[in-house]
């Protein structure tokens, strides 16, 4: 299958834990795959990280953020995550993405 032949695997985690250790567990967690998911996906396309936006708005989205050539925090996001964003744009719900996109003059926007 295509997925194991290029060293992809499926991973089912189980967590038993209160509410908040799990939140902890999971945002530790996706701080590194989406990182990982990232330099994957770049690598397979032949991207360099210097032509890459990526869009966060949670604490799991920093290391993320950090990664691509621009980093853009939505506005609802904390102030921790807009710390570490290159721009931080509008909120979700008023079109952050669209402004985020007209700011940096990307799509013809």
């Amino acid at each position: 299958d295509y997925a194991k032949k290029h060293g992809y695997y499926n991973v089912t985690l189980n967590v038993w834990a209160d509410n908040t250790n799990a939140v902890k567990f999971y945002e530790k967690i996706g701080m590194k795959i989406q990182k990982i998911g990232m330099e994957k996906i770049l690598a397979y396309f032949g991207i360099s990280r210097e032509e890459t936006m990526a869009f966060g708005d949670g604490g799991n989205d920093i290391p993320m953020l950090e990664y691509a050539g621009i980093g853009v925090a939505m506005g609802n996001a904390s102030e921790e995550v807009q710390r570490h964003a290159d721009f931080v744009t509008s909120g979700v719900d008023d079109e952050g993405i669209v402004h985020a996109l007209k700011h940096f003059h990307i799509g013809g926007l």
